[in-house]
């Protein structure tokens, strides 16, 4: 499991963790092709590894120059990079599983803001310290093939979610040196 995220003394910041890795049963035609950098080989294996990085920005603003209370405001971006080799993958004649992830950590978050194109989540989820996502992989496909025809690049960024953290619940202190 890969749990990444950004994190305070005494304050839990929403991190990543993968719940599912992709499985599939790939047509031994494909044997030979490389997903672009990668020096894995696809083959007739049962998993196919998914080269892909999240990436989480969070920004912090202090209005009047309150370090605490309502004049601050913490806000945040999820990000997941993928080589574009991917979409000799995605693009195949087989359609590809879905990705999913799980946010851990989350009782903090005040809103949610998925991208609606790409990104499900379930509403009803009970436990509030966590929260599952998946991909719509038929779209992610999609908006990877726009991005690779408006301009070739090694690793196309897609920006997943954006979130507001409860202010009330954050505490920073700042240094300087």
């Amino acid at each position: 499991m890969l749990k990444i995220g950004l994190g305070r003394k005494g304050v839990k910041m929403p991190c990543i963790e993968v719940v599912k890795c992709m499985k599939t049963d790939i047509p031994c035609s494909i044997l030979g092709i490389s997903r672009g950098p990668s020096p894995v080989i696809l083959g007739s294996q049962e998993s196919l590894p998914v080269a892909a990085a999240f990436t989480e920005y969070v920004h912090a603003v202090f209005e009047d120059g309150e370090l605490e209370g309502s004049g601050m405001r913490i806000s945040g971006e999820l990000t997941m990079s993928f080589p574009g080799g991917i979409l000799r993958v995605f693009g195949g004649s087989t359609p590809p599983p879905v990705l999913s992830f799980r946010l851990v950590h989350t009782s903090d978050v005040e809103h949610f803001i998925p991208n609606s194109d790409l990104l499900y989540s379930d509403l009803s989820q009970s436990d509030h310290s966590c929260k599952d996502f998946w991909l719509n992989m038929p779209r992610l496909t999609c908006h990877l093939q726009n991005l690779a025809e408006q301009h070739t690049a090694p690793y196309y960024n897609v920006v997943l979610l954006k979130y507001q953290v409860r202010h009330s619940s954050c505490s920073v202190t700042l240094s300087s040196f």
